[in-house]
């Protein structure tokens, strides 16, 4: 498999708004729509948007673990990432809604903007994979707390609005199971539709809390 930093021409310490900037730059250029006339674009287009796939969302086992030497405090790569493919994953659509689980720094691993950020990266990355979203851009990301208030604003647009093409099903209480490829044989159409609009209105019940406790939208 070629290295997906390499396909989006970043660094391996290359962050998410980094990745992000080289997906939608290579994207534009390289759109089927943009070169009629190359036979090879959309493949190129589809190794885009597979390495992007693979990097927003870490689906790796990690990005090589580091040994740090006390003497120098250089810190050296151990190994290259292994990469992971799931056929679905489990998310939770009710964590940590109380305002009070949030004080301190706002983008620390456990706060407000890092763990929604993960939520809906996960959400986006399953949506990008299913085969009946023909959008080729990736949805609005979360973001951190230095976001400009425009792409705030976008975010919460978009997400105000969503209406998943993915096969979810329920699994416990605001537990979901989204699912990239095709449900089971025994799924009915109509089960698949009433999922599909229960975990709509969670998503949406959700943004309708961010949007109370997004502090960036008091931005002048």
């Amino acid at each position: 498999m070629t290295s997906p930093w390499k396909t989006l021409g970043v660094t391996f310490n290359a962050s998410e708004t980094e990745i992000r900037q080289a997906y939608l730059r290579l994207a534009r250029q390289c759109h089927p729509d943009k070169n009629p006339n190359d036979p090879k674009a959309t493949k190129t287009f589809q190794k885009l948007q597979d390495a992007y796939e693979v990097l927003r969302n870490g689906h790796f086992l990690d990005r090589g673990s580091s040994d740090t030497t006390p003497e120098t405090q250089e810190t050296t790569p151990k190994r290259m990432p292994t990469f992971v493919c799931r056929p679905q994953v489990t998310v939770n659509l009710s964590i940590n809604r109380s305002s009070k689980s949030y004080s301190g720094h706002p983008d620390s691993n456990a706060k407000f903007y890092s763990v929604f950020q993960k939520l809906f990266r996960e959400i986006s990355f399953w949506e990008m994979k299913c085969k009946q979203n023909t959008s080729k851009l990736p949805p609005p990301s979360f973001e951190r707390s230095s976001t400009p208030l425009k792409d705030v604003k976008t975010f919460y647009k978009y997400w105000a609005e969503f209406s998943t093409k993915m096969y979810v099903r329920p699994k416990g209480t605001h537990n979901w199971v989204l699912i990239s490829t095709k449900p089971p044989s025994k799924t009915s159409v109509k089960s698949v539709q009433q999922h599909r609009e229960q975990f709509n209105t969670e998503v949406r019940s959700l943004v309708n809390f961010l949007l109370k406790q997004d502090e960036r939208l008091n931005q002048k």
